[in-house]
């Protein structure tokens, strides 16, 4: 179907938006959604680290490096709140 003349897939994918968690392995979103995760293997140090899960919006806003420095010492739900500020 189309929307302003953009084709759009299933109710969960139009121009400009997307519901994620709904989307991704969705069969109807095929073409519109493309759901390759961007993969990355690293070894960890023996003291332990952290893993900063975000999608897009994060990314766009701030660097990898730099979000880890920003919540360095920071309990998760303190680190959450602060990263969904950037």
């Amino acid at each position: 179907s189309e929307v302003e003349g953009k084709e759009v897939g299933p109710l969960r994918a139009w121009p400009g938006g997307l519901a994620m968690s709904r989307t991704i392995g969705d069969q109807e979103a095929t073409g519109v959604c493309i759901a390759e995760p961007e993969v990355m293997q690293c070894t960890l140090p023996a003291t332990g680290a952290r893993l900063i899960v975000a999608s897009d919006g994060l990314w766009d806003a701030i660097a990898g490096k730099t979000a880890a420095h920003s919540v360095r010492g920071m309990g998760a739900g303190q680190a959450a709140q602060k990263l969904s500020k950037a």
